[in-house]
């Protein structure tokens, strides 16, 4: 599938979306608040404090990059992801 066209949206995922949402006759719901957008995305204290005092308007981009250099807590992430699928339900050693 090409790539929906939308000069209105310049996000890859939001054309999808978008498209997606048209399909389906479905609503694009408000944007949420950065307190709430926090939560959702990362709940550290630190970055949240840094986050909210910032008037930078591209500081979700900005959060969502540094979310994604961090190599530690994305394959923490997915370590725990394949820890709950592939635990072993047997009593005994391993």
């Amino acid at each position: 599938m090409e790539l929906p066209k939308n000069p209105s949206l310049s996000n890859p995922i939001d054309r999808l979306i978008d498209y997606y949402f048209k399909e389906n006759n479905l609503d694009w719901l408000e944007m949420v608040d950065d307190k709430m957008y926090l939560k959702r995305v990362f709940p550290d204290e630190e970055i949240i404090n840094e986050f909210m005092i910032s008037n930078d308007p591209q500081k979700r981009e900005q959060l969502v990059d540094k979310l994604l250099l961090s190599r530690t807590d994305y394959t923490q992430n997915w370590l725990t992801f394949w820890n709950d699928h592939l635990r072993n339900d047997y009593p005994g050693s391993g």
